[in-house]
C-alpha cells in the first residue's frame, strides 16, 4: 500500500478564477448558514489539520471522531453552514466532528480537494487525544460532498487507512450525470439538475475523465474493502438512481449497507429542513449508525 496520493491520482492543476455569478452564489450559500439549528452544548472551535482549515464541531465528551464533507457542487460551500448538522449529531452520537474546509473549484480543480480531505483524513488516524479514538475516523458528506467522501473512502482503501464506516446524504456518486432519475425527477428536484450537474462537473474536473473511480465513485474498478454504508436519498430527487445503484454494486461486491429511500423530500433536507420530525428522524439515524460503527 501506499500514501503517496501522486501515485494513483492525477497531478495538480492549475485552475481558473471564479466568474461573479460563482462567487455571489458562495455568498448566499454562506449566509444559509445563519437558517440552522445549533445545539448549544456542542462545542465550536478552529484547528488547523492536515494543512487544511476546519471547524470542528463537537460532544464535551465525545468518544470518537467523524471527518465531514459538506456539499457545494465542489464549487461553494464552507464548514460553517453546516454547524448546526454537526453539532446535532455530535452530541446525538457523543461525536468530535471535523469539517474540513478544502479547496473548490474551478480554482482548484480535481483532484485538489480530495488531496486536502486525505490529508485531514491521514492526520485524523495518526491522532490521540482523551477520550478520542486513535482509529481512522468515520467519514461523512452530502450532495458533491457526499461524493468526495466515498471516492476518499476508495483513497483511504487503497492506501492502507480503511474507514470504519461512510455515512452520505444524497451522495453525488456519478459526475456524468446520466442515472435516470435526472429525467424522472427533474420536476420534483428544485435544487439540482442536469444543467447544473454538468456544469459543476465541467468546473471539478477541468478535462479529466468522469469515468475515474476517484473522481465518480459510481465507476470504481471495485467496490471490495469498502467500509460499512449508512446512505439516504429522497424518491423525489435527480441523484436517487445513481444511489440505489451504488448501493446495489457495493451489496454485489459483498459490502454492508444501510440504505433507506424517502419519499417527498428536498435534496440534502437535513440542511434545507432543520427544524422537520424527519430531519430529526433521520440524524437519530445517523447517530444509531456512527455508534454502532465507531471503535470506542
Amino acid at each position: 500500500m501506499t500514501t503517496d496520493l501522486e501515485a494513483i491520482l492525477p497531478p495538480l492543476r492549475p485552475g481558473i478564477a471564479a466568474d461573479t455569478t460563482l462567487l455571489e452564489m458562495r455568498e448566499g450559500f454562506r449566509a444559509f448558514g445563519s437558517t440552522q439549528l445549533i445545539d448549544p452544548d456542542a462545542r465550536v472551535t478552529e484547528a488547523i489539520i492536515g494543512d487544511v482549515a476546519c471547524v470542528i464541531v463537537e460532544h464535551p465528551h465525545a468518544r470518537s471522531t467523524m471527518l465531514y464533507l459538506h456539499g457545494g457542487g465542489f464549487r461553494v460551500g464552507e464548514p460553517a453552514t453546516y454547524i448546526g448538522l454537526a453539532s446535532r449529531l455530535a452530541m446525538r452520537a457523543r461525536l468530535r466532528i471535523v469539517l474540513a474546509r478544502y479547496r473548490l473549484a474551478p480554482e482548484h480543480p480535481y483532484p485538489a480537494a480530495l488531496h486536502d480531505v486525505f490529508s485531514v483524513y491521514r492526520t485524523l488516524a495518526a491522532q490521540t487525544g482523551d477520550e478520542i479514538t486513535s482509529n481512522a475516523p468515520v467519514l461523512g458528506g452530502d450532495s458533491a460532498g457526499g461524493g468526495l467522501a466515498a471516492a476518499l473512502a476508495l483513497v483511504a482503501r487503497d492506501t492502507g487507512i480503511p474507514s470504519p464506516g461512510i455515512l452520505l446524504l444524497s451522495p453525488w456518486l456519478d459526475l456524468t450525470a446520466q442515472g435516470t432519475s435526472f429525467e424522472a425527477c427533474a420536476e420534483s428536484d428544485a435544487m439540482f439538475s442536469r444543467e447544473v450537474a454538468l456544469a459543476c462537473a465541467h468546473h471539478y474536473l477541468a478535462g479529466q475523465d468522469p469515468m475515474q473511480g476517484y473522481a465518480s465513485p459510481l465507476h470504481a474498478r471495485s467496490l471490495a474493502g469498502f467500509p460499512p454504508l449508512w446512505v439516504t436519498v429522497s424518491g423525489s430527487e435527480v441523484l436517487r438512481e445513481d444511489t440505489v445503484e451504488f448501493a446495489r454494486r457495493l451489496a454485489r461486491e459483498g459490502g454492508t449497507i444501510t440504505m433507506s429511500v424517502r419519499p417527498d423530500l428536498p435534496h440534502v433536507w437535513p440542511v434545507v429542513l432543520p427544524e422537520s420530525d424527519v430531519t430529526t428522524d433521520t440524524i437519530t439515524e445517523m447517530a444509531d449508525f456512527v455508534s454502532k460503527t465507531s471503535p470506542l
